[in-house]
């Protein structure tokens, strides 16, 4: 489980900072899902749900702010 946190982490940083766009983002958190999957337990499904949920949270900020900023831009041109 601290390695599925740990790898979702990293592919948000990655995000946050630019390093990857919006669709591998994505694409990146679905597949540490997917690899985790084999592995769960019953009782982890809660705490996957929960850092699922931060993660698209977090994800639906920055999509956001980066609309924000791209309609600010277009207003200053």
């Amino acid at each position: 489980m601290e390695v599925f946190k740990s790898e979702t982490r990293e592919i948000l940083r990655r995000y946050l900072t630019g390093e990857i766009g919006c669709e591998d983002c994505v694409t990146s958190l679905d597949a540490a899902v997917a690899g985790l999957i084999s592995f769960l337990k019953p009782e982890d499904l809660p705490e996957v749900v929960a850092v699922m949920n931060e993660n698209t949270a977090t994800l639906a900020t920055e999509m956001k702010r980066r609309r924000s900023a791209q309609k600010t831009n277009e207003f200053q041109e």
